[in-house]
C-alpha cells in the first residue's frame, strides 16, 4: 500500500478565475509534498471540448508520483462533482447533473457558508460528502460551528463524510491542509473510491483533524472560539474585498494584519 497526500477544491486555468496551469499546479504541490489533487473547475464557462481537454490533460500529466482527479464545480447548487471520466456538454446545471450521474462520480457539497437557500432534495440526495472546512471562506484555524451543525443534520438521514478544501485559485491560497490515505492502485478512480468509502484522514499542518458528528472532540470553548474566529474572518474578508474593489490605498501594515486575519498567516 502506498501512502499519499492530496487536497480537494483546486482550480486551474481551465476555470475563469484560476491562475495556474495543470503543469504549474503539479510542480507547485509536488514541491510541498502532495501527490494528488481533486480538481473542481467552474463548469459554467466550459464547453464539451474544454471538458474533454481537461480530462485528457489530467490523464497525460498523471504518473506514478502524482495524480490529477478531474472534477467540476456547479455554482448554482454549490456542488463539487469529482471523478469525471467522459466529457458532457454543459447546457444547464440540471441537465448536466442528470447526465453525469451515469458516470457514478462523487458529489460533495461545497463551502456551506455560501449556501443561501435550500438545495433541491433530488440533488441533496446525491451528496456523499460535505466540505466541512473551506480554507478560503472559513477561518483557517478551526471549522465553522455552522458547518459542523450542517454535517450533523445531514447525517440524520444518510451517512455523509466531512472533507476539507483549499478553494485554491492562486499560490496565496495555499494552506498545509490535506487528505491522506493508503492506496494500492494509485489512480484517479481508486482515489475517488477511497474517499467515497471514507477511508482517508484529514490533516492540518500534519496534525489529524477530527471531524465527527457527535462533537465529542470539541469543547464548549472550542465552539465559542470557532464562532468568534469566523466572525472576525468574515468582517476582515469583507473589508479586504471592498478596499480591493474600490482601489482604496491601504498602508502596508494594515494590509498585512488583514491578510493575517483572513489567511491565518
Amino acid at each position: 500500500m502506498k501512502k499519499v497526500k492530496g487536497v480537494s477544491h483546486i482550480h486551474s486555468t481551465y476555470s475563469y478565475d484560476g491562475r495556474l496551469t495543470l503543469r504549474e499546479l503539479k510542480k507547485f504541490f509536488l514541491k510541498r509534498g502532495f501527490q494528488f489533487l481533486l480538481l473542481t473547475e467552474h463548469i459554467e464557462k466550459l464547453d464539451r471540448k474544454k471538458i474533454d481537454s481537461l480530462i485528457k490533460e489530467c490523464t497525460n500529466l498523471s504518473d506514478e508520483n502524482f495524480v490529477f482527479v478531474p472534477g467540476i464545480e456547479i455554482d448554482k447548487y454549490k456542488l463539487i462533482i469529482l471523478g469525471i471520466r467522459k466529457a458532457i456538454e454543459f447546457r444547464s446545471p440540471e441537465e448536466f447533473i442528470e447526465k453525469i450521474i451515469k458516470q457514478r462520480p462523487l458529489f460533495v457539497l461545497a463551502h456551506p457558508i455560501l449556501i443561501k437557500k435550500e438545495i433541491p432534495e433530488k440533488y441533496s440526495n446525491l451528496v456523499e460528502g460535505c466540505e466541512i472546512w473551506n480554507l478560503k471562506y472559513d477561518s483557517p484555524i478551526i471549522p465553522r460551528t455552522s458547518s459542523l451543525n450542517l454535517i450533523k443534520k445531514l447525517n440524520m438521514t444518510k451517512k455523509v463524510f466531512g472533507i476539507l478544501g483549499l478553494d485554491f485559485h492562486e499560490r496565496e491560497d495555499f494552506h498545509d491542509a490535506s487528505i491522506n490515505m493508503a492506496i494500492k492502485n494509485f489512480t484517479a478512480k481508486e482515489i475517488v473510491k477511497k474517499i467515497k468509502a471514507g477511508k482517508f484522514m484529514l490533516k492540518k499542518k500534519n496534525l489529524p483533524v477530527e471531524i465527527r458528528t457527535d462533537f465529542k472532540f470539541l469543547k464548549t470553548s472550542d465552539l465559542f472560539r470557532s464562532t468568534i474566529l469566523s466572525l472576525i474572518f468574515d468582517v476582515s474578508f469583507k473589508i479586504h474585498e471592498i478596499l480591493h474593489k474600490d482601489n482604496i490605498p491601504v498602508p502596508e501594515n494594515i494590509k498585512l494584519k488583514l491578510k493575517g486575519l483572513i489567511y491565518g498567516k
